[in-house]
């Protein structure tokens, strides 16, 4: 393995940088709440659920999870640490965010002397929940959910009513004019579990 290689993960590169094979430095955490899987989740060195882009992260949860697969509380599941990052490999390894594993003493009552996960999904729907109230969109949370999950939602009967494509969300009987941020359909998918289809930019009116 050429140290190089482990600079160059993570990275898009122009030309081809050809075969190797790398050490990834490795650990077992616990879930302290359920939660759904999708590419992208990280954790930092508190053990708490992030995006794989915030500055916090160490290392992301397995990637080799099935998008959308369900963590029950309690589940054990493997976190990959960013490359380069640990001072030392011999496969009980050392990283600054941990403690060593001579180090760690069990007390009776924290059986568990490793980082858990908290639940992250409840920040997220508080987010969304916070955005929805402050902007000028005239849906409610479970409205803008979903709609972007099923491309409809609203009352048709009574021409109050949304659709959804990769552009916008059209409003059908009211006003709407609202850009939708990139990190709010974020914390969409990690509510809901899975990519989704379209990411709309906007809120639009159908007039």
């Amino acid at each position: 393995m050429s140290e190089d290689t482990l600079k160059k993960l993570g990275k898009i590169h122009k030309t081809d940088q050809g075969r190797d094979a790398v050490h990834v430095a490795i650990i077992s955490m616990q879930a302290k709440h359920g939660f759904r899987y999708h590419a992208g989740l990280a954790v930092d060195n508190q053990g708490n659920q992030v995006l794989a882009t915030d500055e916090s992260a160490v290392g992301i949860i397995d990637p080799f999870l099935f998008d959308g697969e369900y963590v029950d509380q309690g589940g054990w599941f493997y976190v990959y640490l960013k490359p380069g990052t640990i001072s030392s490999l011999k496969h009980v390894w050392t990283h600054p965010a941990f403690p060593d594993p001579e180090e760690v003493v069990a007390v009776k009552d924290l059986p568990v002397s490793i980082p858990v996960i908290t639940d992250l999904i409840a920040a997220a729907k508080k987010r969304v929940e916070d955005w929805v109230d402050g902007a000028d969109i005239p849906c409610s949370y479970d409205e803008f959910i979903q709609v972007l999950t099923t491309g409809k939602s609203g009352d048709v009967e009574n021409y109050r009513y949304f659709t959804c494509n990769n552009w916008a969300i059209t409003c059908y009987g009211h006003d709407a004019y609202a850009n939708i941020p990139s990190n709010i359909l974020d914390d969409v998918e990690l509510i809901i579990g899975h990519r989704l289809t379209n990411r709309p930019e906007m809120f639009s009116c159908s007039c």
